[in-house]
């Protein structure tokens, strides 16, 4: 699904004007990528090898001569110093989308911090461990900007019964609370929607037997099922090498289908919907007051989150921002 939502953002990144390439693994756990091109953006399924490098870049970059490289891997990361190393030789800037807000480094890391170009970070955290490597601070755009905005136009209310009382959509992991959530909307007799999945290398303390669970579908497909349930949960929990980076986005696609939110405090996720009246913030790892989010948010009647992700973090809003640090870089 991530793939998807990333792909759609640039289409309409190049539809304000600007001559979009995007290189994404021919196969990223159950999406395929294939080739295509309309307008000014286009897709290349490429290979990744070693450290999440692609394979062939500087044919790539030799063909569609970009003035930027913009790398959505951390700095840390092979693919990130393929980047600086591959950029500079056919006149390209190069740019690093941040989001990591634990400390994690690697050998090749020093060249990267030392030549990219500019730096932009997915949440507040992310700015922090930069800064705490020696980045400096102008190196590294003002503000926190999403990796991708929110399809405003696919993510809409829709007109129809509610078949669940709640939601959740994650990856079915500890670090995203899905027992906890389980527990509470069992204790409360809810009817619970999970949507999403359990990766290979994910694992439970106990299997998810409480609820319906519909399977892997299609990004587009969301819209319809947040629309059959009222409160999105997620219940979230920091750990030792793991910390929740931004809203996250299941969240801000709920909240702009009319649903309210229930979420914890957890990593850097309340900057993002801190203000955001329907949502409901919670202490981590506290069924009780997970309990009490939801009862309060079923029957919640007040100004809806549309307007706020609208207003926040849409198409239009983030696409505005990376263009203003592109520019001003």
């Amino acid at each position: 699904m991530a793939a998807s939502r990333q792909q759609r953002f640039w289409k309409y990144f190049a539809s304000l004007g600007h001559t979009v390439r995007v290189l994404a693994p021919r196969k990223w756990l159950f999406y395929e990528v294939k080739d295509y091109e309309e307008g000014k953006f286009s897709i290349k399924a490429v290979e990744l090898f070693g450290g999440l490098r692609v394979r062939g870049l500087s044919d790539e970059v030799r063909d569609f001569q970009p003035d930027w490289i913009y790398c959505n891997e951390s700095t840390y990361s092979g693919g990130a110093l393929q980047a600086v190393q591959v950029g500079p030789e056919f006149g390209a800037k190069t740019a690093v989308f941040e989001w990591d807000n634990i400390y994690h480094t690697s050998p090749m890391e020093p060249k990267v911090l030392g030549d990219v170009d500019l730096f932009v970070c997915g949440c507040p955290g992310a700015k922090k461990v930069l800064l705490q490597k020696g980045v400096p601070e102008e190196k590294i755009w003002r503000e926190p900007i999403l990796q991708v905005g929110v399809d405003c136009d696919l993510f809409k209310p829709i007109k129809r019964d509610k078949e669940f009382n709640t939601v959740t959509c994650a990856g079915f992991t500890e670090n995203k609370g899905v027992t906890d959530i389980k527990k509470a909307v069992r204790e409360m007799g809810l009817k619970h929607l999970w949507l999403g999945t359990r990766r290979p290398y994910d694992r439970l303390s106990e299997p998810l037997d409480y609820g319906y669970t519909p399977g892997w579908m299609m990004y587009e497909q969301l819209p319809e099922w947040f629309n059959k349930a009222r409160v999105h949960i997620l219940f979230s929990r920091d750990t030792p090498e793991w910390r929740e980076q931004n809203a996250p986005y299941a969240n801000l696609e709920a909240l702009t289908c009319g649903l309210s939110v229930v979420m914890t405090k957890a990593g850097d996720a309340p900057y993002f919907l801190k203000d955001c009246k329907a949502v409901r913030l919670i202490e981590q790892n506290d069924v009780k007051a997970l309990k009490e989010g939801i009862n309060e948010m079923l029957d919640y009647q007040g100004e809806s989150g549309r307007r706020f992700v609208k207003e926040n973090y849409s198409y239009l809003i983030i696409a505005q921002k990376l263009v203003e640090a592109f520019e001003n870089a």
